[in-house]
């Protein structure tokens, strides 16, 4: 599979890449505002500057903690079948699925004002404590900014247990540890 044209690639410190891509690569250190937690990143990136490529690659985390989510949460922990072609079937009705969940979060938000406030609440605690921390550091933290880009990628199992159990679906390996309640 080719690599996008920018790339932006999380390097332990001590490790080099493993792959030898050919172009020009540029190496980036960025500071979190709240922690004094140092990111090195490599990207094929030049024009941008590091803190905004930083946060572009804590936005891309969230997409990896997604695609957790579909492991963990709805128990797509294995491989439908073993080729490639299903490989990647099963990783478009993975993305299908995540934003159909989305979806219906969102049309519960807007036409029903139904949230899922238990992520929407733990978001909020996190950016209060590492606003605290930056305080505490001497540091700002944009607060506003985190809030204004704030799309939260995981659901609570909650949230997909209620959805699973209003909706009458089975799940396909029975990861579901507790019955709905009857109605």
């Amino acid at each position: 599979m080719a690599l996008p044209t920018r790339v932006a690639a999380f390097i332990h410190p001590g490790t080099a890449p493993t792959n030898n891509s050919p172009g020009t690569w540029r190496r980036i250190t960025v500071k979190s505002p709240d922690s004094d937690e140092i990111h090195v990143l490599l990207t094929n990136e030049m024009n941008l500057p590091p803190g905004l490529l930083g946060e572009i690659y804590r936005l891309r985390w969230c997409i990896e903690k997604a695609f957790n989510q579909q492991e963990q949460k709805l128990d797509e922990r294995k491989a439908w079948a073993k080729s490639q072609t299903a490989k990647a079937i099963q990783a478009i009705a993975i993305c299908i699925t995540h934003n159909l969940l989305h979806l219906f979060k969102a049309t519960l938000k807007t036409e029903e004002a139904i949230e899922d406030t238990k992520v929407i609440d733990a978001y909020h605690k996190d950016l209060d404590r590492r606003e605290a921390n930056a305080e505490k550091a001497g540091r700002l933290f944009p607060k506003t900014l985190y809030i204004a880009l704030y799309r939260p990628t995981e659901m609570s199992l909650q949230f997909i247990r209620w959805i699973l159990c209003t909706s009458q679906i089975e799940p396909a390996t029975g990861g579901l540890s507790t019955p709905c309640a009857p109605s």
